[in-house]
């Protein structure tokens, strides 16, 4: 799953971060439920790049096929904000398996 993160990184896309941070996320989950870590990443992998490709088939919709020669959008400055929401989102969600984890070993009551 490192690799996953080198690669996100040396690459300078969010894909690869966005998909190690979904999945240390879930693992972090099963684990603090107390299940294995099985396959169940190969599954929660092929889901996130489904979704991607749903999200690409929206951007038809929305905004037609792709034509680089007529298309004046900045992708360049898109990618970099969509990289920093993701960053973000995944500093939130590993505040809050933080906090999960710290509530289950204070046995501060149910984990919210």
């Amino acid at each position: 799953m490192i690799s996953w993160l080198l690669i996100g990184i040396v690459t300078g896309t969010c894909a690869g971060v966005l998909v190690m941070s979904l999945l240390v996320a879930a693992r972090e989950r099963d684990r603090l439920e107390g299940d294995e870590w099985e396959p169940e990443d190969v599954r929660q992998l092929r889901q996130v790049f489904e979704d991607a490709v749903s999200r690409l088939d929206g951007g038809r919709t929305h905004y037609g096929l792709y034509d680089p020669e007529t298309d004046d959008r900045d992708l360049y400055e898109e990618a970099i904000e969509e990289c920093l929401d993701t960053a973000n989102y995944a500093l939130m969600q590993v505040s809050k398996i933080r906090r999960m984890r710290e509530r289950l070993i204070h046995g501060q009551g149910e984990v919210q």
